[in-house]
């Protein structure tokens, strides 16, 4: 891994950020145009996992390569300073921690908002399933949405990343008690870990991880609810079409844009 081995200060890249939070791993800094991870030294091969991966993304073309790039972090920095790793990454103005969205709504989100972050995770999932790659940690604490153009950037969790089929290094517990039963013996790289985080994102939007309190709640159409309470099979492209297709069709019918008012400035004080 390249990765620039000065003495630097942390502080230079977070005295100014706008929120502070915890991980398994260490703690993110959330500035207006940047993101900083700040990884326990005693992490180092997680810290290298995601570097590499980021790094070496493979594209079929330069049309896509520009495309999924609007989606992946963009690392502008790493080094080493006091026993951690740091990874400094862009951010555009425009994006908000969705765990930080979720908080401002008390715990529930509209059924329509939640129905195009899952589209935009979708999408990006697709590009994962052509690659052959697993995230393996895509949550509300990871993935940062643009309430203006109705998108996102999976900028955190590429620690635990895996191809299909080769060995994990570890997983947030969260994602763990997703597995497939039979995952737990494998521990390797598998799509349907996504496809169910997924899922997982959608329930937590509406305000129950666990689905059971969807119906009871009127959170969403009781077809976004079916769909978001069952397992899923590993078919991103599939899932996708049928997600787009079918499930908001008989939830919302014919797709409109439904503006969320909400300005970054709300959030970051």
């Amino acid at each position: 891994m390249r990765m620039l081995r000065v003495i630097d200060s942390i502080e230079i890249y977070t005295k100014d950020a706008k929120r502070k939070c915890h991980f398994e791993l260490g703690e993110l800094y959330i500035n207006m145009d940047s993101v900083v991870f700040v990884i326990e030294g005693e992490h180092k091969s997680f810290f290298e996992n995601a570097i590499n991966t980021i790094r070496n993304l493979k594209f079929d073309s330069e049309d896509m390569k520009k495309e999924i790039s609007r989606y992946v972090p963009s690392v502008v920095k790493t080094f080493e300073a006091e026993n951690s790793l740091i990874m400094i990454a862009k951010k555009t103005k425009d994006l908000v921690l969705l765990r930080d969205v979720l908080n401002y709504y008390n715990g529930q989100m509209d059924a329509k908002h939640v129905a195009w972050v899952l589209s935009s995770l979708y999408n990006l999932v697709c590009y994962f399933d052509f690659i052959k790659l697993a995230h393996n940690d895509i949550s509300l604490d990871t993935y940062f949405i643009s309430p203006e153009f109705h998108n996102g950037v999976l900028l955190g969790g590429w620690w635990y990343n895996s191809e299909f089929g080769k060995k994990i290094l570890g997983v947030p517990a969260r994602t763990f008690n997703l597995f497939p039963s039979d995952l737990h013996a494998k521990k390797g790289g598998d799509p349907r870990v996504d496809l169910d985080l997924i899922k997982a994102v959608g329930r937590e939007l509406l305000g129950d991880f666990t689905g059971t309190k969807l119906l009871s709640m009127k959170a969403a159409p009781k077809p976004m609810i079916d769909w978001l309470r069952w397992e899923s099979k590993g078919d991103a492209v599939g899932e996708y079409s049928t997600w787009k297709n079918e499930v908001i069709m008989a939830s919302f019918g014919e797709r409109k844009f439904t503006n969320m008012e909400l300005k970054p400035e709300q959030i970051y004080l």
